[in-house]
């Protein structure tokens, strides 16, 4: 009894997690730097998912095959990669000895950038923004070059002599963020420099190790990465050792967003898209923003010390960290459909949409038509009689009629037998059976044509050509779960393209 007990709960559990459709346990992740081990920077061909370039403590490791083999590009004493800027074959790989540029996809090398001490020498983070110009993050300041790296300039001010950690760019309104132990500034084409977010006060004593410095306790936020969505670059994210800050107007107001679900609040490094949501990465996962909350997408990934995380186009999610470079092994997990973009809502939400869509099966109808079969029983049958007596009397004279008396009549009579079932009852459970029925097979045809849907979509993004009578059938599938759901699931899908724009509202 007690087996049969278990495997009942069993299947229930799975049934449950069936209905619920896609959830975040399921996100599988596949290591594809094989044995490349400390990743600090990933950068994958937008074009083609299959090349990869990979910054570690060893060196740049190159492949053409996604990961089945990989070609060391760029290795030796003190090469360890901190970032990579990639312009088509062009190459710039910040690295602990120096800048490096490469013209020719990797194959040589040169160095643009070297200074006197090793310190000095320690590049962080390196951006190209317009033609010819390059900005340089070190350990010693912000370096700048307006000839592609023939010649630099220290920037001047507090950023010159600051330790800059990494740098972020907003194309659209040539602005670049700089983030130092100090906070973010914002500087622009004619070097007008502004702190938009302060970690601490700037006559404090600078310290000379960014990392050390993290670990003091402040009552202001210590930024570990600052993120600027491409598709509108006035959104800029930070990680911060205290939770994830958004601004929405170019980092002249900040909000934070809530902790809830996050298993720490050192956020190592964040990116948020409109096409991805918005990611965050601690040491040991990967967690996505889902409206009001994190979710943990990495309870498979096998990682102890993460720290970047990139999207492609396709929405797959690649972290880098101490034990390699890892990526969601099945793209219909990827970020995207995650957020319900591809697939549109959840299928939880179409099976309620298409249920009350029908208006089968309401609860609270039912039991206030049960409520009303008790009342009916308790109101008594109401008749009224009327009655007269004509009596008449008669001799050879005349004939007289009496009319009288007048009687009136009324009863009430009750079947207390209805207290405890009626008619009223059966007919009741006949139409519950009947919407019951009508409920399932709505059910049913919503979560076979749901489904179907999911498997051509995630079918067809694997395919590089596009498939004509997929698509077709595709837009039919949609079509179907419009008609069971009085348009819900078109609608619902636009709401969640926009997701970032309206969903993701701070309290």
């Amino acid at each position: 009894m007690k087996i049969c007990l278990i495997f009942l709960i069993a299947a229930g559990i799975c049934l449950f997690f069936l209905a619920e459709g896609l959830t975040y346990e399921s996100v599988f992740w596949k290591n594809i730097s094989k044995e490349i081990t400390d990743v600090n920077f990933a950068w994958v061909d937008s074009q083609d998912q299959n090349k990869i370039l990979l910054g570690s403590d060893k060196g740049l490791f190159k492949t053409s095959n996604g990961g089945e083999s990989w070609k060391a590009v760029l290795i030796g004493i003190n090469k360890k990669v901190n970032s990579l800027y990639v312009d088509g074959d062009s190459i710039y790989a910040a690295c602990s000895s120096g800048l490096f540029f490469s013209s020719d996809g990797g194959k040589t090398w040169k160095r643009i950038f070297s200074q006197g001490s090793e310190e000095e020498n320690d590049c962080l983070y390196v951006v190209k923004i317009k033609n010819r110009e390059i900005y340089l993050a070190t350990q010693t300041g912000l370096f700048r070059s307006f000839d592609n790296g023939l010649t630099w300039a220290r920037f001047k001010g507090r950023l010159g002599r600051l330790p800059v950690k990494m740098i972020a760019v907003d194309g659209i309104n040539d602005f670049v963020y700089s983030l130092t132990q100090e906070g973010v500034y914002r500087s622009s084409d004619n070097s007008d420099v502004k702190r938009v977010f302060v970690s601490r006060p700037e006559d404090s004593q600078a310290s000379e190790d960014y990392e050390t410095d993290q670990s003091e306790e402040t009552n202001t936020p210590l930024i570990n990465h600052i993120s600027v969505e491409t598709e509108n670059t006035q959104r800029i994210y930070l990680a911060t050792n205290k939770g994830v800050y958004k601004s929405e107007d170019s980092g002249e107001n900040w909000q934070h967003f809530p902790d809830v679900g996050l298993l720490s609040q050192n956020i190592h490094f964040v990116f948020g898209s409109e096409d991805s949501g918005l990611l965050a990465v601690i040491k040991s996962g990967v967690f996505i923003y889902d409206k009001v909350k994190w979710q943990e997408v990495s309870l498979r990934l096998s990682m102890q010390d993460a720290c970047f995380l990139t999207v492609d186009n396709r929405g797959n999610i690649y972290v880098a960290g101490d034990s390699g470079l890892f990526v969601t092994e099945n793209s219909y997990f990827s970020a995207n459909n995650l957020r319900g973009y591809r697939y549109g809502p959840g299928i939880k939400e179409v099976q309620s949409a298409a249920v009350e869509y029908a208006q089968v099966i309401d609860p609270t109808w039912i039991a206030s038509q049960r409520r009303l079969s008790r009342l009916k029983a308790i109101l008594p049958g109401f008749s009224l009689d009327y009655d007269k007596t004509v009596s008449a009397y008669s001799n050879s004279q005349f004939t007289r009629y009496n009319v009288g008396p007048r009687d009136w009549g009324i009863s009430l009579t009750w079947d207390l037998s209805d207290l405890i079932w009626s008619e009223q009852d059966r007919l009741i459970d006949s139409q519950v059976r009947l919407m019951i029925k009508l409920r399932q097979d709505i059910l049913d045809e919503v979560t076979r044509v749901y489904f179907e849907r999911c498997r051509l979509v995630s079918a067809l993004e694997q395919e590089q050509n596009n498939n004509a009578d997929q698509e077709m059938r595709i837009e039919e599938l949609t079509a179907l779960l419009n008609g069971l759901t009085g348009g819900y699931f078109s609608s619902a899908g636009e709401d969640c393209s926009r997701r970032v724009n309206r969903d993701v509202e701070l309290n």
